[in-house]
Formats: C-alpha cells, sequence, structure tokens
C-alpha cells in the first residue's frame, strides 16, 4: 500500500520502549538537547510475566517498536534512535499522536462509526520488504507463508489462526473481513483487485526482542518478526493470536492506552491472561466502525430483523456509538401478537488514558453510564406510538408485552436521551410472542369463514377436536355459536 506521510503512521507491536527523547519537534528540526538518553529515571521496566519493556517516542512519531522484557538497554536505544532519526530527516511525518487513530476511509465508508468491509491477504513469500523502521539491516525477502508452516505445522494452521482473530473483530464490531489471494506486488503497494486493503508480511529482524510492528489507516499492513518467539502452544496459541490482535487494533485506528493492567488488549505489552479484545477494545473499535449490527444508515429499511421470529433473541456487545445514533429492529407483527425489550447498559468502570512512559495512569471510566437510552416504538412510517425511558442513567429499560393490535409492520428504537458525545455499550433481549390462535379458526387459515362452517358440520355430533372449537368433547350448537360470533367480516 502507498504510504502518506501525513496521514499513515507506523505502530509498535506491543510496547513502545524505555527511552526519552525531545517532544514536538518538527521533521528536520535539530533537537536542542540530546534526542534521546537510555532509560531514563521515569521508565519502568515492567517485571511481568511474557512483559515488554517500554520507551517514549516523540509525540507523533508514526512507528513505535515492541521489545521483549530482557531486551538489552543498548539495543533498544540504538534502535529507537534509528527510527527518530529516520523521522527527522523526512523519512517520515510528525504530527498529533491519538488514543483513537483515523479511522479507514475506504468503499465509501469513512464516517465516525460507519461499517466497513476490509480486505486482507498474506503476501506470497519473496517479496522485499524493505528495513522500514530504520535498523540498518537493509531489506529481506518475506518470509511469512514458510514460518506460519514451520510454526503451527502447515500453513493453513498459521492462517487460520489469524482468520480467527479477524472473525473475533467481525464478532465485536460493524468490520467485516474478507480473504483473498495475493499478486505479490511490490510491498507498499495500494490494495486493490488483486490483494488485501490489509496485506500481511513477515521476516527476519535480526533481533528476536522484536515481535512485529503496523501501520495505521488508511494503510494497515503488518510485518511479523519471523526471527522472534510467537509463544507457546497454550490457549489455542493466544499469546500469537494476541500478538496479530493488538497489531490489528493498530491497523484499525486503535492506539496504545494505559494504565499497564493486563485488562486491555490494546495496552502497550502482550499478556496472555485475556483473549482477545477486551471492554476498552471494543469500545473504541465500535466507536470507529459501529457494533456488529450497525447499518450504513440508521435508516428505517437498514433495521435489523430479530435472530428469531418467535421467542427470545439475545445480543450482547451492542452500542450506541454516539449522541446521534440510533439501534432499530424490524418486527412484523399479527393483531395480538406482543413484543418485550430489554436493555441493559454495560462496560463497567475501569481505568484508562493514553500511553506514558511509566504507563500506570489514567482515568476513571464508568463506561456503563454514558448515556441514558430509551426504547421507542414505530410504525410503519417511523412516527412514534409508545416509548419506555422510566429509569435513570447506568440502569436497564424494559418493554414489556406491548401488543400489536393491528397486523403490519413497526420498529423498535433503540436511542440516546443524553448528548454525550461518547459511546455506550449495552446487551439486549428481544422476546416476540405470537398472538394466540383462535380456536374457532377450524382450518387454521388465520379466518373464520364458510369453510371452518363446512368443517364443524361435517363433524356434527363428533368429538372431532378442531371442530370441538370449546373442548367440550363433542360438536354441537355451542361450538357453532362460537364460529358464528368469531365470523371474519
Amino acid at each position: 500500500m502507498t504510504i502518506i506521510p501525513t496521514t499513515t503512521a507506523l505502530a509498535g507491536s506491543l510496547f513502545i520502549g524505555c527511552l526519552i527523547t525531545a517532544l514536538g519537534m518538527a521533521p528536520g528540526a535539530v533537537p536542542a538537547r540530546p534526542a534521546v538518553h537510555a532509560c531514563e529515571a521515569g521508565c519502568s521496566h515492567h517485571a511481568r510475566e511474557e512483559g515488554m519493556q517500554c520507551a517514549d517516542l516523540p509525540a507523533g512519531l508514526p512507528l513505535s517498536m515492541c521489545f521483549t522484557e530482557d531486551a538489552d538497554p543498548a539495543f533498544v536505544a540504538d534502535v529507537t534512535q534509528r527510527l527518530i532519526n529516520v523521522w527527522l530527516n523526512g523519512g517520515m511525518d510528525g504530527g498529533l499522536a491519538y488514543q483513537l487513530a483515523p479511522r479507514w476511509n475506504l468503499n465509501g465508508s469513512s464516517a465516525q462509526g460507519q461499517p466497513l468491509q476490509i480486505r486482507w491477504s498474506v503476501v506470497p513469500d519473496g517479496v522485499t520488504i524493505p528495513d522500514e523502521i530504520g535498523l540498518g539491516i537493509g531489506s529481506a525477502p518475506n518470509n511469512v507463508n514458510a514460518t506460519l508452516a514451520a510454526r503451527f505445522g502447515s500453513l493453513e494452521n498459521g492462517k487460520n489462526l489469524i482468520r480467527q482473530v479477524f472473525q473475533r473483530w467481525s464478532d465485536l464490531t460493524g468490520l467485516s473481513y474478507v480473504e483473498v489471494s495475493d499478486d505479490g506486488a511490490a510491498w507498499g503497494s495500494a490494495g486493490g483487485t488483486t490483494r488485501g486493503d490489509v496485506r500481511i508480511a513477515g521476516r527476519g529482524l535480526t533481533n528476536t526482542s522484536i515481535l512485529a510492528y503496523n501501520q495505521f489507516p488508511n494503510n494497515g499492513d503488518m510485518v511479523l518478526n519471523s526471527d522472534a518467539s510467537w509463544g507457546p502452544t497454550t490457549n489455542n496459541y493466544r499469546y500469537f493470536r494476541n500478538i496479530v490482535a493488538h497489531e490489528h487494533g493498530h491497523g484499525i485506528g486503535l492506539e496504545h492506552v494505559c494504565p499497564a493492567a493486563t485488562t486491555k488488549l490494546m495496552e502497550p505489552f502482550i499478556f496472555t491472561n485475556v483473549d482477545g479484545p477486551q471492554v476498552d477494545d471494543i469500545r473504541g473499535a465500535q466507536r470507529q466502525y459501529g457494533d456488529n449490527l450497525e447499518a450504513v444508515s440508521d435508516a428505517l429499511a437498514n433495521a435489523a430483523v430479530p435472530t428469531n421470529a418467535e421467542g427470545l433473541s439475545s445480543y450482547t456487545n451492542l452500542s450506541i456509538d454516539d449522541n446521534g445514533d440510533v439501534d432499530l429492529w424490524k418486527i412484523v407483527a399479527d393483531a395480538g401478537s406482543k413484543v418485550s425489550l430489554t436493555i441493559i447498559p454495560q462496560g463497567g468502570t475501569y481505568t484508562a488514558g493514553p500511553q506514558t512512559s511509566a504507563c500506570n495512569t489514567g482515568t476513571s471510566v464508568t463506561a456503563s453510564s454514558i448515556h441514558n437510552l430509551k426504547i421507542d416504538v414505530l410504525s410503519s412510517a417511523g412516527a412514534v406510538i409508545a416509548t419506555q425511558d422510566v429509569n435513570a442513567l447506568g440502569q436497564a429499560e424494559v418493554l414489556s408485552n406491548y401488543e400489536f393490535t393491528v397486523a403490519g409492520t413497526y420498529y423498535l428504537r433503540v436511542a440516546p436521551v443524553t448528548t454525550t458525545n461518547d459511546l455506550q455499550l449495552y446487551s439486549a433481549n428481544l422476546t416476540i410472542t405470537p398472538a394466540p390462535s383462535n380456536p374457532a379458526d377450524v382450518n387454521g387459515d388465520g379466518i373464520v369463514d364458510a369453510a371452518d362452517l363446512g368443517v364443524l358440520l361435517a363433524a356434527w355430533g363428533s368429538s372431532l377436536g378442531s371442530a370441538d372449537v370449546n373442548g367440550d368433547g363433542i360438536v354441537d350448537g355451542n361450538d357453532l355459536g362460537l364460529v358464528l360470533s368469531s365470523w371474519t367480516l
């Protein structure tokens, strides 16, 4: 994919190292002090199982690296200095650093909260991967296919782990993924009809302390370090899947978050006590691309259809992604049918904030109390015919057994009452109870007419179940009276 310096950044894999540098410098500027000092006070080496070192880089530096806990500080300093030199010499461009980076602008999808389909591919071995991170090691051929086959028993086994990562992001967000073949175009070529929008490659980076790096949108390409260990086999290779999931988090526009509490995938180091995206990661990705039911717009025509036409349909990890978003379900109702909907705010309370050198601070976020949500029942034309909004912020709303007295098409709408421009996670339980059957509809065709009368008269004096309208064990005048009183005009 083409790298556009002012909008495309490379995101380091799982931790940015332990170095202090001059901040806020324009590309090409001469630092007023030495640009890098190795491991000054205030940078903590996190002595964690499978942990990483940390480091600060200049604000806006469009690439960050990941180092294992036991990486030589001299090596960390050298690599980081090389990255800064590339940036200062114009090879990259500085800019604002975001906790939530810009999202994809692709195939007409660019608005905050709008769903997106991403195509992805694995680059054929042999394609030249340059030294994009300033290590001074030169170019090397892509070897990700051979490495996946060697590490996981076959290429397909390795690809299946990557597929699982993309499927999980798809299950949790408005993102969908299509795997395509890759034509082996030069690294940095834009996605197109013959290769993915996101391309996955691998090469040796010489030092095994580095795991991977990834580009931010509008690119998203990933390079795995084939010289490094990709972790143990435990929990279906969770270590490797978390590496790929974290890297692709950068690839969809998520930055690192702190504090380092092993509760969020996008914390700037690898750990395996969680599996894939967690609450804060889900909130960030849904803020960018909406939830799994997200439609291209909030028009009635795009309303979701309940999973089950009758009975209970349950949903988790839904969201209202800003103060103007709504969620819609389409209900095709018979007269006398009923609907219930319970919406429960989710997310709990946790601490999160932008990355710092020590990665030990953040702001308390009460994710379950961002928006007060309401439920509206809409006519086929979108007019509000009922509203459920009685409980306070952070509490559930329950629409219970709303009866449709007239058959037709209706909609349920979940919408924010509050105006906070932020995302509210919630779960939903939607139950459709069909209208009770009419015993006078002897032949079950939905109307009471001469056909039912004919069945009843033919069964006169018997105990034929369907014609015994009142269930007293005999078809007689009492049943005839019920049929006539229920006659469909």
